[in-house]
């Protein structure tokens, strides 16, 4: 009883008006906090609003959307089948086209009169998650009331409303994903199993009533039953893997029966309820089965099959407690039989259906394995489904405060329950289980936090309210003593005061926003809009036969028509691309294709990219890939701080058997100096290898298909310089002596190769390039990919996080505004700061290419290059690729890039309207050489390639013929046999100094490491 309800009776204005209070306060505390919870979560909505566009967050909401919008022109169908995703077989799509899109097209139509726009479905899309998340504080409320009355209810609900973490997170405005849903019914079905166990131990139903037909002594049992088996059943319909609940309520009936039956009390009572709840369930689960099997992710027997064996095992237990009975046995060897028998079943199971045993305990171990959860190297990459370690039990007291200990507390109160209460409440031992599989699950897999909210709340509040009834029953005094006040006052401001001091809820619903997805846009615009129609690749006209909300029948392979086409990305972003693209995505983040997707973005070469695009098996069709987007994270290694990587090119090798990311990057710690001396940071950079740079998504978003090499790398100007990358192991290694206002070497640049070499050579801990854009070694350029878009530069990331990011990079750059930090790094002094930066996302098409057959000098080697337009991004770059001629002083190129015709193509036509263009024809040079005679040459020549020839409509090659240019004449006295060519370059330019001046002196000559002060000239150097 609250304090509330013990309010003396007064007949006077203000006791009556206390009275009324003392039985409604509770509607209006509700109200309240479902009002705040509401705000807290839709408050930054119009962040979502974006050009007259409404965005969502995260990747899952997208596809949820497209589901939805189906659902809305079909209702009340959902989509079997869908060859917008998955190319090149479609897909079945799981967990997707739930009750929980059907709850949101229908409201709505109801909103929509009917007949909604695509605006009006996307705003009910937006709001749902912070409006269904706002609602559960009711179940809330209810459960907490259940096991602590009134003022238990109130207590719970205001927990759950201070909540931060995974529950606030996934219930925000945009976060339009399945979890709130789980949240909500999951919290609907357990409180209706709650109300209906506790009317089976009031009711006390046994099996003569149905002898008997004793139907109004079943009523209520029967009929809260039912209703507890259809939420549980709407529970399941919203997310198939929430069997889990089944299995929760199984391993609750296998204790709490036992116990029952030790107490001297019937079993039958709780056992026909369960029964009952398990049969409708299953009932529920069969109906809307989607494929014969037993898996547990999509909806398939496993549902109503573990339901059955639920209402089987209830039977059994019953049974076997009337023939215990029967026999007057000892009621101390029946839990020992019913354990027995259990642990008897499990091993032969092992022995007989070792596979199918296996499967099932994986499933387990995934939700309730803590470290031993299976997790796959794949799996790793997936943030939310990494565990929370025991040792970070903090971030959980973050997210909760204490109600996960207090909650503890409680599963051993409703243990106790079991033993010396008079009155069994079978609900205590219920919610002690709930909470109890669910902290198991969120150290399982961190995102089941979002899970624990509600129990933790529950539990704490039957821990505060039985604390105040064990007060109430030692007190000598009807009324409320003080002390039992302050007692009971002082464990909710425990609860309450750092939740809403701390790291509060508010302050964490602040920045909600659509995230990555903006940098993403004018990408996604520019496929839809400026790319052939899916099905009129090459003119083909087929784009009526895919009609992007069509309704499709279930297949494993989907037929597509010629014409039809896949676009390649890493997994994560499948979603946008089906939805805001309306193109058809190789993988997305079902993790369909992701190993073929890994396999590509990390290939060596163009034929290992091919293998790659043949494995999901393209090679079967007329259809093909035909572009690639890619965004500055898939190029970016490791990096980040706090433990936050902000790249994703770590996150590919993991899903291959023969890579690792330890074979593309490194990460190495650097010397850094402050105002007060030498010290050391434990703080690491990221070094790329080789590798790296030769993978698909590197050469693509950093070099656009270009050739590179340690010396001539796009974009980016060093002069002709060799850079070194030098750091120190620091393991027993004495730190080297640094003057008062020098900086450690960390970067050093070399006027040629060879020095650099021999310093390599000599040093273990050193290597040539290996930051940036810089190579180690010549990089080969791209033949049949070109760059066609880039993403608008003003949305995206921030360069405020950009700062904040490269400020914690002691290597990387100069730390902070107030210069706190000097690093011997140099590198925003090589122009690195903002690379790879430049552009968020980037498109590209895989064309046939223009052939190239040319004739000039024998065994020389041959540039073609191109400067390059990217109007987006208001720059250019040089496209170059390099081929050696034969002892004929013949050579063939394949070249992706046209210099002409583009209006003449476009998607009307099947083809691409490319916004990357050239502005200059193609430039064919051999390298500067110089004969003994005292002539400085080349040969050259300048050709345009046509749009046709780049997109295979026109197979003509482009002819070269390259002719000698004479560039100057130097004085060689010593000469001898004049005339004889020598192939050797000259001599670079000497090294560029800081000020843009050029560096005659002798280290400049000589090939001595020149280190520069990357806080004096970083600006001065204009890099």
């Amino acid at each position: 009883m609250s304090v509330l309800e013990k309010w003396p009776d007064d007949e006077t204005t203000a006791g009556q008006a206390l009275g009324w209070l003392s039985q409604w306060y509770h509607l209006f505390v509700v109200a309240g906090l479902f009002g705040f919870m509401f705000w807290l979560r839709a408050r930054t909505w119009e962040n979502f609003i974006v050009n007259g566009d409404v965005l969502f967050s995260g990747n899952d909401a997208w596809y949820e959307f497209r589901e939805v919008a189906y659902a809305v022109a079909n209702w009340p169908n959902t989509m079997p089948f869908d060859p917008w995703t998955e190319f090149p077989t479609g897909v079945v799509v799981e967990q997707f086209g739930t009750f929980y899109d059907q709850l949101i097209a229908t409201t709505a139509l109801i909103v929509g009169l009917g007949n909604p726009s695509d605006h009006l479905i996307r705003l009910v899309h937006l709001f749902f998650p912070a409006l269904l998340g706002a609602a559960v504080v009711i179940p809330t409320y209810y459960l907490g009331k259940h096991v602590g009355g009134r003022i238990g209810g109130v207590i719970a609900a205001v927990l759950v409303a201070l909540s931060g973490g995974e529950f606030l997170r996934r219930s925000l405005v945009g976060f339009s994903d399945h979890h709130v849903a789980e949240v909500f019914f999951q919290a609907l079905a357990v409180l209706a199993i709650l109300i209906a166990l506790r009317v089976a131990q009031e009711e006390k139903p046994i099996y003569e009533l149905f002898t008997e037909r004793d139907w109004d002594g079943l009523r209520r049992p029967l009929g809260w039953a039912v209703i507890a088996g259809v939420a549980l059943g709407l529970y399941i319909s919203i997310w198939p893997p929430g069997v889990l609940l089944i299995g929760i309520l199984g391993v609750y009936v296998t204790i709490q029966l036992p116990i029952t039956y030790l107490r001297k009390e019937s079993p039958e009572h709780i056992s026909i309820v369960a029964a009952v709840i398990f049969l409708v369930a299953a009932v529920l689960s069969l109906a809307s089965i989607d494929e014969i099997g037993f898996g547990m992710i999509s909806r398939t027997l496993a549902q109503p099959g573990l339901a059955i064996a639920g209402a089987v095992w209830v039977g059994v237990l019953s049974a076997l407690a009337r023939a215990w009975d029967e026999r007057d046995l000892s009621r101390w060897v029946y839990p020992v039989v019913v354990f027995g028998s259990l642990l008897g079943a499990v091993l032969l199971a092992a022995l007989l259906l070792p596979d199918f045993f296996q499967y099932f305990l994986r499933q387990a171990l995934r939700f309730v394995g803590f470290a031993f959860n299976p997790h796959t190297d794949a799996a790793v990459t997936i943030g939310e489904v990494q565990p929370l370690p025991i040792g970070q039990a903090d971030t959980l007291i973050s997210w909760l405060g204490v109600a996960p200990i207090v909650g503890g507390i409680g599963v051993l109160l409703a243990l106790a329950h079991q033993y010396v209460a008079d009155e069994l409440d079978p609900a205590y031992l219920f919610v002690a289980l709930w909470f109890a599989f669910f902290v198991a699950a969120t150290f399982t897999q961190q995102r089941f936090a979002y899970y624990l909210t509600v129990p933790a709340a529950v539990m704490t509040a039957l821990v505060v309210t039985r604390l105040f009834r064990y007060l109430r029953s030692i007190s000598d005094t009807d009324g409320i003593e003080t002390y039992e006040a302050l007692v009971v006052g002082g464990v909710i401001v425990l609860l309450v005061v750092p939740m809403a001091l701390g790291t509060t809820a508010i302050g964490r619903s602040a920045s909600n926003g659509p995230g990555g997805v903006t940098g993403w846009q004018s990408s996604l615009d520019y496929i839809e809009e400026e790319t052939p129609a899916v099905g009129n690749y090459g003119d083909a006209g087929n784009a009526d036969q895919l009609d992007f909300y069509g309704t499709y029948e279930r297949t494993d392979d989907f037929e597509y028509p010629d014409g039809a086409y896949g676009v390649m990305s890493w997994w994560d972003y499948g979603h946008w691309i089906t939805q805001e693209g309306e193109r058809i995505p190789v993988a997305n983040p079902f993790q369909h294709n992701a190993r073929e997707a890994a396999a590509f973005l990390v290939a060596q070469n163009e034929t290992d990219a091919d293998d790659a695009l043949a494995a999901v098996g393209e090679s079967e069709t007329d259809a093909q890939t035909r572009y690639v987007m890619v965004d500055w994270k898939m190029a970016t290694a490791n990096g980040g701080f706090g433990g936050y990587r902000w790249g994703k090119f770590f996150a590919p090798p993991n899903f291959l058997d023969d890579a690792d990311e330890s074979d593309y990057y490194r990460r190495v710690r650097s010397l850094v100096q402050t105002q007060q001396g030498q010290s050391l940071t434990n703080r690491y950079f990221t070094l790329q290898k080789q590798a790296y740079y030769e993978t698909m998504a590197v050469r693509l978003y950093r070099y656009h298909g270009s050739a590179a090499s340690p010396t001539d790398v796009p974009g980016l100007d060093l002069g002709g310089s060799t850079v070194v990358v030098d750091w120190q192991d620091y393991q027993g290694v004495a730190l080297p002596e640094l003057s008062q206002n020098g900086t450690g070497q960390t970067v050093q640049l070399f006027q040629n190769r060879s020095a650099a070499e021999e310093f390599v050579a000599n040093d273990s801990t050193s290597q040539i390039g290996g930051i940036g854009k810089i190579p180690s070694e010549s990089v080969g350029a791209l033949q049949h990919y070109r760059l066609v878009q880039v993403s608008d530069p003003t949305v995206g990331l921030r360069y405020g996080q950009l700062g904040q990011f490269m400020a914690s990079q002691p290597g990387l750059t100069v730390l902070s505004r107030s210069q706190q930090y000097q690093t011997g790094v140099g590198i925003r002094a090589l122009g690195l700061a903002r690379e790879p930066f430049n552009s968020y996302t980037k498109v590209f098409e895989r064309v046939p290419g223009a052939t190239v057959q040319g004739d000039g000098p024998s065994n020389a080697t041959v540039t073609a290059a191109v400067e390059m337009e990217m109007p987006n991004a208001n720059k250019t770059f040089t496209y170059r690729q390099h081929a050696e001629t034969d002892a004929n002083g013949e050579f063939t190129m394949t070249l992706p890039y046209s210099t002409e015709g583009y209006e003449n193509w476009g998607p009307e036509d099947g083809y691409t309207n490319v916004s990357v263009r050239a502005n200059s024809s193609y430039q064919f040079s051999t390298e500067t050489s110089f004969n003994e005679s005292g002539s400085i040459y080349r040969y050259t020549a300048t050709e345009n390639v046509s749009e046709a020839q780049v997109n295979g409509v026109e197979d003509e090659p482009v002819a070269i013929e390259l002719e000698r240019q004479v560039l100057g004449e130097f004085n060689n006295s010593e000469s001898s046999d004049a005339g004889n060519e020598s192939s050797e370059s000259l001599t670079p330019p000497s090294l560029r100094s800081p000020d843009g001046d050029t560096d005659d002196s002798p280290s400049g000559q000589t090939g001595e490491a020149v280190s520069w002060n990357p806080v004096l000239n970083a600006r001065s150097a204009g890099l």
